[in-house]
């Protein structure tokens, strides 16, 4: 038998004196102990263990009984194999994600119903023997417990991954492509989740030292942040990772022309619009069809990929100024004055447009 552990999705509840242990997904099999014993037991494989070399260390006449709860909490799903395989990452990956997008329009239902019912809700959930509060921070806990070991995997990652471009680019004179997806563009280190060259959240900050890049690609990212917290951050270390006189090139949605659109009750500039993102809804409104573009009413479901802002120029290139940049210029599809930042081409979003006008904002900004 391989070695077994835990599984994350474990519950150990106390009820009139016994202890039930499952796995949520498969309460059926629950173990149900009035053996604290029991309980210490099933804890040593908070950490993988060998199955038979835990039952070699207690006494005789117990293993056989040992050996029965070890069967039974596989069978339920609370001990796994701690040993993953390819296929099994693969999976995971995709079945982290529909997690997330499910857990963060839990939360937002969690919230809404908790404030509903105020005092009423918490005096009946305290009737059950414990309290709403201490049962949020107990997910609380446990959340930030995932977050820790994600920070340590994190910075296992990126350390290989850093060593991987130094060894390519060397660690002066970068150039930088954030927001990358598919679309690798060589002698620049590509940034976005995985797979890219440096897989990052682009709230973590940019891992260069300062003045140690020349060029910053970011075709419609900054749009995917909250503003201004999370925009600015990212500004901020662009502004900090630049050389004097590096350039920044920011493509977002122009927010302002679907405003001049939707005022001018131009519903042809909507409808030719629907003609190159054929994905969104049919049938909305000018006004619906604007705001969503601009992040309003995102539901949370789909947090990781919705539009959290949408700029102008007055407002983008007053953010880009409170950072630090010491020129903003507006740009236009394949305009920069900058030869090697001539590649709105490998963005199809940037490249859209409606007669012989983008529906994108190309924004330029020197360190």
């Amino acid at each position: 038998m391989p070695a077994l552990t835990l599984s994350p999705d474990t519950v150990i509840r106390f009820k009139a004196g016994r202890a039930i242990i499952h796995n949520p997904h498969n309460p059926e099999a629950a173990l149900q102990t009035e053996d604290s014993a029991v309980v210490a037991f099933v804890s040593r494989f908070a950490q993988p263990q060998d199955p038979q070399q835990v039952l070699q260390t207690l006494p005789a006449q117990t293993r056989s009984v040992a050996e029965g709860v070890v069967n039974l909490l596989v069978l339920g799903g609370v001990l796994v194999s701690s040993e993953v395989s390819t296929r099994s990452l693969q999976q995971d990956a995709s079945e982290t994600a529909q997690g997330l997008r499910t857990l963060a329009q839990s939360v937002h239902d969690l919230a809404g119903d908790a404030f509903a019912l105020g005092e009423a809700g918490l005096k009946e959930i305290a009737g059950s023997g414990i309290g709403l509060p201490q049962r949020i921070f107990s997910l609380l806990a446990a959340v930030d417990g995932l977050r820790e070991q994600l920070t340590a995997a994190r910075q296992r990652v990126l350390a290989g991954q850093l060593q991987t471009i130094t060894q390519q680019l060397g660690t002066r004179e970068l150039k930088l492509h954030l927001g990358a997806r598919d679309r690798r563009l060589e002698g620049w280190i590509n940034i976005d989740v995985a797979p890219a060259d440096l897989t990052l959240n682009l709230n973590w900050g940019l891992p260069f030292d300062p003045g140690s890049v020349r060029l910053i690609f970011a075709p419609h990212v900054l749009q995917r942040l909250h503003h201004p917290e999370e925009s600015l951050r990212l500004l901020r270390e662009c502004r900090r990772v630049l050389r004097p006189g590096g350039r920044l090139r920011v493509v977002v949605p122009d927010i302002e022309q679907c405003i001049r659109a939707y005022a001018a009750g131009d519903r042809r500039f909507f409808e030719e619009r629907h003609k190159t993102w054929i994905d969104g809804p049919s049938g909305r409104t000018p006004l619906e069809d604007f705001l969503t573009y601009a992040g309003a009413g995102a539901r949370p479901a789909q947090f990781l990929e919705s539009h959290k802002f949408g700029y102008d120029f007055e407002t983008l290139s007053q953010a880009l100024q409170q950072v630090g940049f010491l020129h903003v210029e507006r740009s236009t599809f394949m305009g920069s004055i900058e030869s090697e930042l001539r590649l709105d081409q490998v963005s199809n979003v940037s490249g859209a447009q409606d007669g012989v006008e983008h529906y994108s904002l190309f924004v330029e900004a020197v360190a």
